[in-house]
């Protein structure tokens, strides 16, 4: 039920949790990327430059440029990015030492990797650091199901598995015999 009598009027944003809110932003922000030279990724309050150049001066020179273009049409259309959230990933071999970028005044730290929609990508885009994260969730996801075992049935126990850990539906394997129940 609607709280009509504590309703409060908003001149600007998108209610969070709304089931229109992703893609109200994406019709508010769909001229963002006019004045910037990158290409620019959105998903939902998500949003990623992407820019691609040999020269380590030119991809600074653009970046910097893009990040000063996206903060000015912050201002003016009164959309607040966070800078302590925003990182700047230089996927290159060899690793190459980059100059600092800043956005709305702050000093964005590099990273090595980042998660991005659920994907971690590396700077020399391995698979490694990707992978280790999806076994680590899932071997803390099966550890908490072993603890059921001598409480529930073993079928119940198969279900869960299946449920819990998705990246082992591809195995179509007994979960229960994988992890020596009972």
């Amino acid at each position: 039920m609607i709280d009509f009598l504590n309703a409060c009027y908003t001149n600007c944003g998108v209610l969070q949790g709304s089931v229109l809110g992703p893609l109200l932003f994406l019709i508010y922000a769909n001229d963002i990327a006019e004045s910037i030279e990158s290409s620019v990724s959105l998903f939902a309050d998500n949003a990623a430059l992407l820019f691609s150049s040999r020269c380590p001066l030119h991809l600074h020179q653009v970046l910097t440029r893009d990040l000063h273009a996206l903060s000015n049409w912050s201002k003016l259309w009164n959309v607040n990015f966070n800078p302590t959230k925003t990182k700047v990933l230089i996927i290159s071999k060899p690793h190459i030492s980059h100059p600092f970028h800043t956005f709305s005044n702050i000093d964005l730290s590099e990273t090595d990797s980042y998660k991005y929609l659920g994907l971690i990508v590396h700077r020399t885009l391995s698979r490694h650091h990707h992978i280790l994260s999806i076994k680590q969730k899932t071997t803390l996801r099966l550890n908490r199901i072993k603890q059921l075992s001598h409480l529930v049935p073993r079928k119940v126990l198969n279900t869960l598995c299946f449920l819990c850990s998705p990246n082992l539906r591809l195995w179509k394997c007994d979960f229960c015999q994988l992890l020596n129940f009972r």
